[in-house]
């Protein structure tokens, strides 16, 4: 191989690894917004193909216009400017999109949603467009189209796999989102100087230098970081409060090892479950964010699961949201409990909010009311509302399971048709609140 085409095969090399980079940082940046649900998956894979069709196809006619390695030196350089502000410029489109899923605003959450996207759309088709271009370049004969060809693009697959297990293994649990974007930057600049000439070194440095740039804040985060499941937050509320999001540093801002009785586990709940042979009195789901509930937590398999490892006279509770005219999610779910258990209940606690729970073994009405009559504290102010509230559970439709459960859609129809009905979260509190 000619020192030409080695320098053309590393670049194919850092393209794939960074175009796979880019990818799975776009989710990681959107996760702790809109969640990890099929629905965002589709998304962000479907306009990452889109950007590198519409690569490919301007690549490949620029190619054949200006076949020059200067002018794919150019476009790698905008690909890795984009790159490396990305995560700076995503700062206001994220903070649009957390409001305006707070208030079920139509605008907000479509517009915001796509704008996040969106951000990635120039150094993506940047990156699609080397793809053609490297072909053109290394092609010295048509006779040797098909070997050139098989080269380059086993060696950006090659950078493609890098890409994949490295950022989503390594970079971003160790460095964070934000850098891994940074650095998946400075290495596609390091293809671009490398077809640009010696002159151009100090672009992949200057692009590094970013890395000394503290990750934004959405909000008033006290301590952040990455963890093997997701991303970890102690927020302040701006009146002293503070919000948890993942447990895995609650024993450090919220004084959860003060209780001997309480244990800790940062683990995803369904395989926890499954490794444990330990029993419970009480399984409580909380678990959806943004506001999906993840679809392996609401299926029959998972709560044949959770009773087994339920204690006689053990329950299992869970948090679904819904809305004042669709309760769509809470019905399959209570119908999906049913599966499992002998008896469901609901319990309507809030306009957008249903608890909904099942008993080991049954239990009437009148026995169930009596036992809440034995709540400690204010906890007992809630009684008017659980009694006036409470009913049981009747099988609807099809049960969720682990081969089809669409929560994603149903929590996208009852949002929707919340927002065309020009509703808004005006949730009154409950009697417990804190004044």
């Amino acid at each position: 191989m000619s020192r030409d085409g080695l320098r053309l095969g590393v670049v194919a090399f850092l393209v794939g690894a960074g175009t796979l980079a880019t990818e799975i940082s776009a989710s990681r940046l959107l996760a702790p917004f809109f969640g990890a649900s099929t629905v965002v998956w589709a998304n962000i894979i479907g306009l990452t193909l889109a950007y590198l069709a519409l690569g490919y196809w301007l690549g490949g006619r620029l190619a054949d216009r200006r076949p020059e390695p200067r002018v794919l030196g150019a476009i790698l350089l905008v690909a890795a400017a984009a790159l490396a502000v990305t995560p700076f410029a995503a700062r206001p489109f994220l903070r649009w999109a957390l409001h305006g899923f707070d208030a079920v605003s139509a605008g907000s959450v479509a517009g915001s949603f796509f704008a996040a996207l969106a951000l990635f759309a120039v150094p993506v088709t940047a990156l699609g467009a080397a793809a053609p271009f490297l072909v053109r370049l290394a092609l010295d004969s048509v006779a040797e189209a098909g070997k050139v060809a098989g080269r380059l693009y086993a060696l950006s697959t090659a950078g493609s796999l890098a890409g994949t297990f490295v950022s989503a293994l390594v970079t971003i649990p160790w460095a964070g989102t934000q850098r891994t974007l940074v650095g998946t930057a400075a290495c596609v600049a390091v293809g671009a100087a490398l077809l640009l000439g010696r002159a151009w070194l100090l672009a992949p440095v200057a692009v590094a230098a970013l890395l000394a740039v503290p990750p934004p804040q959405i909000k008033s985060a006290i301590y952040q970081t990455e963890s093997r499941y997701q991303y970890i937050r102690v927020v302040s509320d701006g009146s002293g409060g503070r919000e948890l999001e993942l447990n895995e540093v609650a024993r450090r801002f919220f004084g959860a090892g003060d209780n001997p009785r309480v244990r800790l586990i940062a683990a995803d709940g369904r395989p926890f479950l499954e490794r444990t042979k330990k029993r419970y009195d009480l399984i409580v789901v909380d678990a959806y964010r943004q506001p999906y509930v993840p679809f392996y937590l609401a299926t029959s398999e998972f709560f044949r699961l959770a009773r087994e490892h339920l204690r006689p006279g053990g329950a299992i509770a869970l948090n679904v949201a819904a809305t004042p005219t669709d309760r769509k999610l809470s019905r399959a779910i209570g119908t999906t409990l049913l599966t499992a258990f002998p008896q469901a209940w609901r319990w309507r606690a809030l306009r957008f909010n249903d608890v909904v729970f099942a008993l080991r073994e049954p239990a009437s009405r009148a026995v169930l009311e009596r036992r809440a009559t034995q709540a400690p504290g204010k906890i007992a102010l809630l009684l008017p509302l659980f009694r006036s509230r409470l009913e049981p559970v009747r099988a609807e439709g099809k049960p969720l399971t682990d081969d089809r459960a669409p929560v994603e859609w149903l929590t996208d129809r009852m949002i929707l048709r919340e927002i065309e009905r020009g509703g808004a979260y005006d949730e009154p509190p409950l009697p417990t609140a804190p004044s």
